[in-house]
């Protein structure tokens, strides 16, 4: 009874015309109660703690798919309008409000932020009977403020937040966004959001990112390792608790660095395993897991995976890096033709040599390796590298100028390749100039380059 008396007068002088709803019975007035996992619940609560609280500003939802994680963050939006709708005006906060305060939905495309996030929250404010009773109430209250707010979709090719007040941003399936715009996109959000609501954010405001499980290195990864983010990782299993379990559980190693993703045997020894890589999944999904282990680990599981095309690990490069390196692993891409002289010690004079260029343009390595086969079932890479700019564009006449001295040193250079991306008129001019035999190889189109190779380490 004392902590509800300090909270109504807490949330008196923060200028709430009436104590807010908790999140529960917000559910119950939005008709959303039993629409809502028991486990979302449960982190709901956490974020939200209170009638005027907010625990953590920065929620981190992964996970499996169709778990229900999208949903979280429309309540989320919803129960934050409901908040400030409660408020007579942002005194207290040492805001005034010039133009409505947003809710920012983001989506790769920009269609699909409209179509799964905007358009819901709208039609539950516009027609639901508690939106309508707090709006028509807030009229009635004295010296209350407009309070005009807007919900805003966002794609990775638009910036719709410029100039804008962002209250509330959710970033959907982040790890599926280029890591360069996801990136920029929330550290954006992180420093607007900031700066103009610091004062508002133990009441309200969030930065959601909502995303289904990628791979390891993924945004979501990264995010989950900041001690601000409230994070939540939800497998099938621990959303929908009561259909798992009932006919027991198997364990399953979800994969590293030498060994990749294994159902385990029941009396196998698990301590050559890396500690935290096993987990216990219900029977009712062995047959997902025995189909396809690694689309079960991220749909099923919800986890980050190591690729399963991730090939150069521990265990067979051992075998197979053996020859003495004299480049350096990167270099800045001026000093390529610096190699030269040092190659054509090192290279055979007799034998054909492929070149495969992975191009970039800035802020990123550009690969070249050079190969020969040395009998009919042996490859030589002889010279492989990573060139940069220091973030710069990659200049690609350097490529063009370290071909042409190869050339007067007598390197048989017999073909050169090159992923699509910027690459086509590179392989044009070097098929013009030098007469060398060129071909795009693209991994994204051609999956089988790789896991042949995959199958011949």
């Amino acid at each position: 009874m004392h902590e509800n008396i300090l909270l109504k007068q807490e949330a008196e002088k923060v200028g709430f015309w009436a104590l807010p709803p908790t999140v529960d019975e917000f559910l119950d007035y939005i008709g959303l109660k039993d629409n809502v996992y028991e486990y979302w619940k449960t982190h709901l609560r956490s974020i939200f703690p209170d009638n005027i609280h907010v625990s953590n500003n920065y929620v981190l939802l992964t996970g499996a798919i169709g778990t229900g994680k999208s949903t979280v963050s429309k309540i989320s939006a919803l129960y934050t309008l409901c908040r400030l709708l409660m408020l007579k005006n942002l005194d207290y906060f040492h805001l005034t409000i010039t133009k409505p305060i947003q809710f920012l939905f983001f989506h790769v495309k920009i269609e699909k932020a409209r179509a799964e996030f905007v358009s819901y929250v709208e039609e539950i404010v516009q027609t639901n009977k508690f939106f309508r009773y707090l709006i028509n109430e807030r009229k009635k209250v004295k010296d209350a403020k407009p309070m005009p707010f807007q919900f805003v979709s966002d794609g990775a090719r638009s910036n719709s937040s410029i100039g804008g007040d962002v209250l509330f941003y959710v970033f959907s399936e982040a790890n599926f966004v280029n890591e360069n715009v996801i990136s920029f996109k929330i550290d954006q959000a992180y420093k607007r959001f900031k700066s103009r609501f610091l004062a508002a954010m133990p009441y309200m405001g969030n930065i959601i990112i909502d995303t289904s499980a990628s791979f390891e290195g993924a945004i979501s990864d990264v995010l989950s390792d900041k001690d601000d983010f409230y994070t939540v990782r939800a497998s099938q299993w621990d959303v929908k608790p009561f259909l798992y379990f009932k006919k027991g559980h198997f364990l399953v190693y979800t994969g590293g660095i030498d060994t990749g993703a294994k159902i385990l045997h029941e009396d196998e020894d698990l301590s050559k395993y890396e500690s935290g890589k096993i987990i216990k999944v219900p029977k009712e999904l062995e047959r997902e897991f025995k189909s396809n282990i690694h689309t079960a680990l991220l749909d099923l599981a919800g986890l980050n995976i190591r690729a399963p095309n991730a090939i150069f690990n521990t265990e067979i490069l051992s075998d197979v890096v053996n020859k003495e390196n004299y480049f350096p692993d990167t270099d800045i891409i001026f000093n390529l033709p610096n190699y030269c002289d040092l190659l054509k010690k090192i290279l055979d004079s007799n034998a054909y040599y492929y070149m495969h260029v992975d191009t970039s343009i800035k802020g990123d390595n550009t690969g070249i390796a050079l190969a020969t086969w040395k009998s009919d079932n042996k490859i030589h890479i002889d010279f492989c590298c990573g060139l940069h700019n220091n973030g710069e564009e990659i200049p690609m006449y350097i490529i063009q100028e370290f071909i042409e001295k190869m050339l007067k040193l007598g390197i048989n250079i017999h073909k050169v390749s090159a992923d699509s991306f910027q690459s086509y008129k590179l392989l044009q001019d070097i098929t013009r100039i030098y007469r060398i035999q060129t071909q795009i190889i693209n991994i994204d189109s051609m999956p089988s380059v790789y896991f042949a190779l995959k199958n011949l380490l």
